[in-house]
């Protein structure tokens, strides 16, 4: 996971919000906020690069309401990324920031699907004769005229091309195929 915990960052506290917005902006999370508590770095060195020794990231998004609402409240926000520096030369890297805790619960409002579109997405049902190509069209025309059940075709079509239609295409395009 490129954002889990123990991720090392090396390059610096701005380049890296930027980077997780992009990634996060489909979400819905536009902008991320340091909420209260951010320890500053006191290292001059490092202090240009890295302005914060410990600090958090939270949806800036999302009102405080929903930010407080615990992660396991379906409707939350519950994204959270903390992050520590490793400033210490002993360990002959370079400064780093160390995610120490990443959340991005289920139950967040920014991953819930609507109903509506979850069933459409799961369903993938072709309700329109134009989004069939032509050989599809001949298939069900031949169907049609060699009295196939409709149950039958639609089997087939699943099983054999991958697609799925919805009980009217299926019968209108069988019933011309009948009639031709």
């Amino acid at each position: 996971n490129a954002l889990g915990e123990g991720a090392e960052f090396t390059c610096g506290e701005a380049a890296l919000k930027g980077m997780i917005e992009k990634i996060v902006a489909p979400f819905g999370i536009k902008h991320l906020v340091t909420p209260n508590g951010a320890r500053r770095n006191t290292e001059d060195s490092t202090k240009e690069l890295f302005p914060h020794r410990r600090f958090h990231w939270t949806c800036g998004s999302c009102n405080t309401k929903k930010r407080k609402m615990d992660d396991t409240e379906v409707g939350c926000c519950g994204f959270k990324i903390r992050f520590l520096l490793q400033d210490k030369k002993d360990n002959g890297k370079e400064p780093y920031l160390l995610v120490k805790e990443f959340k991005f619960p289920p139950t967040s409002h920014h991953l819930l699907v609507s109903t509506q579109v979850r069933q459409a997405a799961e369903s993938n049902v072709i309700t329109h004769e134009k989004q069939l190509s032509p050989t599809k069209v001949k298939l069900l025309h031949s169907f049609g005229k060699n009295r196939v059940r409709a149950e039958l075709a639609k089997n087939v079509l699943i099983d054999q091309h991958g697609i799925n239609l919805s009980r009217n295409l299926l019968n209108g395009v069988m019933q011309r195929g009948r009639n031709e």
